[in-house]
C-alpha cells in the first residue's frame, strides 16, 4: 500500500523502502536541478538527499544537472537558464 507515499518525493520512497531497509551496497545519484535551491530543489529534497547520503552502505554516484532529451537541439528536461 503505497498511499502514504503520495506526497513523498520518490527519493524519500526508495529511502524508507529500501535504504533503510536494506543494508546491502548502492550507488546513489541526485539530478542537479531537484537539488539546487536556484531551480527545481526544496529544502525537503535536500533533506531526503543528505539522509540518503548519511548511510554507511550508500555510495554516493554522479548524475548530470538535468536530463538532456535532445542533444542536437539542446532540449532538456527542465527548463535550466543557459543550456
Amino acid at each position: 500500500n503505497f498511499t502514504k507515499y503520495n506526497q513523498m518525493y520518490c527519493g524519500g520512497m526508495i529511502l524508507e523502502e529500501i535504504i533503510k531497509k536494506y543494508a546491502f551496497p548502492i550507488t546513489v545519484s541526485f539530478i542537479g536541478v531537484e537539488v539546487d535551491l536556484r531551480h527545481f530543489g526544496s529544502k525537503r529534497s535536500i533533506d531526503v538527499a543528505k539522509r540518503i547520503c548519511s548511510f554507511d552502505h550508500v555510495e554516493l554516484g554522479g548524475h548530470g544537472f538535468t536530463h538532456p532529451l535532445q542533444w542536437i537541439d539542446q532540449i532538456t528536461a527542465y527548463g535550466v537558464k543557459g543550456i
